[in-house]
């Protein structure tokens, strides 16, 4: 009879996210209605809904089994892409340096592979709010570039384990660092198109038992 036991991996993900959408902007202030306003871009508020999708590219190591490092067995694991609606409020100090915080929920699935391969170690959600510092650009005719950089803390939550196989699985919350680039394209009045790219360097710990290993 096989006995469960105790699986603890350490997952550095790197989570590039890119979004489209269309957005709109009420920045407020004496730009709002300025001719220039497009350029300008002067203090206040811009709101963007995106569709968001989230690719993780996990790394695992130092898989340990009841306390013993167990590398040289191949046991891995991959979590699957995923693509949901997104929120982010972005508020501007002047044309060229602003502010942006992010919010979304992502499911995803966790696979096993090597050792692990064909079983589905569980399911579990993600809250990964994010605060960036940008900086945007002017290159004229309503199209402004940026790039930005800053920190997230995610949170995994509604872990659940994929099978019979498996049980009490568990993933710890982890701060990270984040970098972006995008551009904002004008429309008209005060909508715009927003290409954006993120990425996310995290962190964290999955522990999870099986009946695998007795």
């Amino acid at each position: 009879m096989n006995t469960s036991k105790r699986l603890l991996v350490a997952i550095m993900s790197l989570a590039a996210m890119g979004a489209s959408s269309a957005m709109a902007a009420d920045l407020g202030g004496s730009y709002k209605d300025a001719p220039s306003y497009v350029k300008e871009y002067g203090p206040g508020w811009m709101i963007r809904g995106r569709i968001l999708g989230v690719i993780p590219d996990e790394e695992t190591s130092n898989w340990r089994l009841d306390g013993s490092n167990i590398d040289n067995l191949g046991p891995d694991a991959s979590i699957d892409n995923s693509i949901v609606p997104e929120l982010d409020f972005t508020y501007f100090f002047n044309k060229n340096l602003a502010v942006e915080v992010i919010a979304g929920v992502t499911p995803h699935t966790i696979d096993g592979k090597g050792l692990l391969a064909n079983t589905e170690v569980g399911d579990v959600w993600l809250l990964p709010p994010t605060v960036l510092l940008q900086y945007h650009f002017d290159m004229g005719n309503g199209i402004k570039p940026y790039i930005g950089a800053g920190v997230n803390y995610t949170v995994f939550f509604s872990e659940d384990a994929g099978s019979s196989d498996y049980s009490n699985l568990k993933i710890d919350n982890a701060f990270g660092f984040a970098a972006q680039a995008g551009v904002d394209i004008h429309l008209e009045g005060k909508w715009f198109m927003n290409v954006d790219v993120k990425k996310i360097w995290m962190d964290t710990e999955l522990s999870v038992n099986s009946a695998n290993y007795g």
